[in-house]
């Protein structure tokens, strides 16, 4: 489902956003970001080129672009990491590096596939507050992919519960959360 609305898959049917066929947008107009089990960084890249990447070539100046990629390495506790690559990281980091690379361009839509995967308890819990307020305030639509229904509960307002392939659940969070346990 994320590959697809990410336009990494061909399908049949219609995926509309804001009454428009995501098949009739080109893919840079697409403000979203797609954040898979692999962790997609560049590894030739320092870690703050790997942040700044998808803020170059945009109309904002040197000053800009470094105020945000420490701003939000920092929000991850990722800027000691700033000046190293990809392979000097723990998976760990380097989930924390793709999860700022996706969200500083401040997309509108945000595909999670199982991102906190690899995280442990305390960077679970340092990070979702900070992805939680992140979203909120810029009014950012999540499809988190996840068999971890804390996480769920905790990002999301309406759940769907799916099962090889169809839904079975639907609704608001705290009605399929009642209904997950009866």
């Amino acid at each position: 489902l994320l590959k697809t609305i990410a336009g990494l898959l061909d399908y049949d049917g219609d995926i509309l956003y804001n009454d428009k066929d995501f098949s009739e947008v080109d893919f840079e107009d697409r403000s979203l970001a797609y954040i898979s089990q692999d962790i997609v960084l560049y590894p030739n890249l320092t870690i703050y080129d790997n942040i700044a990447f998808p803020l170059k070539g945009k109309k904002i100046s040197k000053k800009e672009l470094d105020v945000a990629v420490k701003e939000i390495a920092n929000k991850f506790g990722i800027y000691h990491c700033l000046t190293r690559h990809p392979k000097q990281l723990s998976v760990g980091q380097r989930h924390r590096v793709a999860l700022a690379k996706a969200l500083i361009r401040k997309p509108e839509v945000v595909l999670l596939d199982e991102p906190f995967s690899s995280y442990d308890n305390g960077t679970k819990s340092e990070i979702l507050p900070y992805l939680k307020d992140f979203l909120k305030d810029n009014n950012t639509i999540v499809i988190l992919v996840t068999h971890n229904l804390s996480e769920a509960n905790y990002l999301g307002d309406y759940i769907y519960s799916i099962s090889e392939g169809k839904t079975i659940l639907e609704g608001e969070k705290e009605e399929v959360i009642k209904n997950l346990y009866l």
